[in-house]
This record gives C-alpha cells, sequence and structure tokens, in this order.
C-alpha cells in the first residue's frame, strides 16, 4: 500500500524486496484483553543459506525465555497469546528446491505450535490465537506447467494439512486481521513508517 519493503540481502530494486521472510509478534494478554498486554515480542525468520536449514520465526518464539515466564504468572492463566504471522505456519510446505522436488520439507511449525500449546498452553488454559493477513500456497490451485505442478502440489496439499490441523486444535483460532489489530501493530513501527502508513491508507 506503497510502503516500500527494501531488500536486506541485496537482491531485487531498492523498492522490492525479493526474498520473504515471515515475520511473528507475540503478544500475551490476560483475561481482560483491554487490559496493556503482559509480554510483547517480535521473531522473524533467519536465512541460513537454503530453505532447509532457516530458523523460522515460530521456532525462536517457541524458545523464548521471557515469553514462557510471562507465561507462568498467574495473570496469563486463563489469558490468550496471539500471534500475528505473515503468513500461516508452515507445515512441511516451504521452499523453492527442485533437489528435493519429492521429498517433504522437513519443518513444520504447525506441528512445533501445536506441541508448545499442548506443554505450555492448555495446562493454564491460554488459548492460542493465529492471525494472519495472507495465506501461503494453501490456496494454489493453478501451476504454468507440468514440472511446477510436480514441484509445489505436494507442498499445496501440506499446507491445506497444517491449517487443518490448527483448526482442529483445542482453545486454537484462525483469524483474519482486524482494524484493533492493525493499530496495534503499527503502534510497534517506528515514527517513519506509521506516518508512511497513514499517508498510503488516507489515499487509498
Amino acid at each position: 500500500a506503497g510502503v516500500h519493503v527494501p531488500c536486506l540481502n541485496g537482491e531485487g530494486s531498492a523498492a522490492e524486496c525479493a526474498r520473504k521472510s515471515v515475520v511473528c509478534v507475540a503478544r500475551l494478554s490476560a483475561t481482560d484483553e483491554n487490559a496493556s498486554p503482559l509480554y510483547v515480542s517480535r521473531y522473524t525468520n533467519c536465512f541460513k543459506g537454503n530453505s532447509r536449514s532457516n530458523v523460522h520465526a515460530e521456532q525462536f518464539m517457541i524458545q523464548d525465555g521471557q515469553l514462557l515466564a510471562a507465561l507462568s504468572s498467574p495473570e496469563a492463566a486463563g489469558g490468550c497469546l496471539r500471534l500475528y504471522l505473515t503468513y500461516q505456519p508452515c507445515h512441511h510446505s516451504s521452499g523453492h528446491d527442485r533437489t528435493h522436488s519429492a521429498e517433504a520439507h522437513s519443518t513444520s511449525c504447525t506441528r512445533a505450535l501445536l506441541a508448545f500449546r499442548a506443554a505450555e498452553l492448555e495446562p493454564r488454559a491460554i488459548a492460542l490465537e493465529v492471525c494472519m493477513p495472507n495465506l501461503y500456497r494453501a490456496h494454489w490451485a493453478h501451476f504454468d506447467s507440468e514440472e511446477l505442478r510436480r514441484l509445489y502440489a505436494p507442498r499445496v496439499v501440506a499446507a491445506q494439512e497444517g491449517m487443518l490441523l490448527l483448526a482442529s486444535a483445542p482453545r486454537t483460532l484462525m483469524l483474519s486481521l482486524r482494524q484493533a489489530d492493525w493499530t496495534f501493530l503499527l503502534s510497534l513501527a517506528d515514527k517513519a513508517l506509521a506516518a508512511q502508513w497513514q499517508a498510503a491508507a488516507a489515499v487509498a
């Protein structure tokens, strides 16, 4: 919406990033959602040379000791952990590697999140909400060639299976972003980006 995303990997033009990176913003709230969050943190994918070596944002979140401490506080019981993600969590569905096209990608942030939910959230009756403005591959239906279909169709199916796993988990919701969510995220941005966003929104 008029907000440029410069590429930090030296690829593409100055105004467009050729390498997409997933960001996760975690917001832990008590039962009173109008109160200040108990904990907020931002995580992003770490590029390690290829998609099979990368460390995903959700993996960093699960290992965050400060988040785990906040979840253990009495105020968190019965509350909600809301995750704002660029896309839905992956489920053996990432990558563009043609060398391993017949193999499922080894990473499933979906399963990692569900294990985290069962171990850390469920005993404290904390709900999990996964909020995302975009879908990744789960909605793909058409391919420009048979080669691309063979490469990506299994990953599309895997992405759909991951969403079904999340949808069927107890105390778990998948949501689109509401205006209040955008307002919250914008409050975390630096002033220059916030002003750029507001100016673009006014024109749209």
